[in-house]
């Protein structure tokens, strides 16, 4: 037997096992785009998808087949830049045109998102947190 037969198989096992997990995958992603079609939600039916499988992960036996398939995912997530990146050079003569207006938005959205997170988090934490120290409820009284 040649050394390239067991990763193979140990390959075909990992495709295997991430297999069901990738139906489920599909399987929330277009019931969300129909869901998001049939019912006026407001929200991006691939968006639907991953609230349903959100709450689907709350079920054990689909945690593990999900797992497969996104650590195998992860694994080859570089793969899935190369459509931007062919992208990026089609449309060069655009980037050029317009990169710089592109590149002002992308920081001033990216600025005044941080700055609303800043406003919220420094609202949020100006109020104490509740003790249980502090609470009139212990047990000694």
């Amino acid at each position: 037997m040649t050394t390239g037969a067991p990763v193979a198989i140990s390959r075909s096992r990992t495709w295997v096992r991430a297999a069901p997990g990738f139906i489920w995958l599909l399987a929330c992603q277009y019931a969300g785009i129909w869901l998001a079609g049939i019912a006026p939600v407001g929200l991006p039916g691939t968006v639907v998808g991953m609230l349903l499988l959100l709450l689907s992960l709350t079920w054990a036996p689909l945690r593990e087949p999900v797992r497969s398939a996104a650590n195998l995912l992860l694994a080859h997530l570089s793969l899935f830049f190369i459509p931007v990146s062919v992208g990026i050079m089609v449309h060069v003569g655009l980037l050029s045109q317009y990169g710089g207006r592109i590149l002002i938005v992308l920081a001033l959205s990216t600025w005044i998102g941080m700055a609303v997170t800043a406003v919220v988090m420094r609202r949020l934490l100006v109020r104490p947190a509740p003790s249980v120290l502090s609470s009139s409820h212990l047990a000694g009284d």
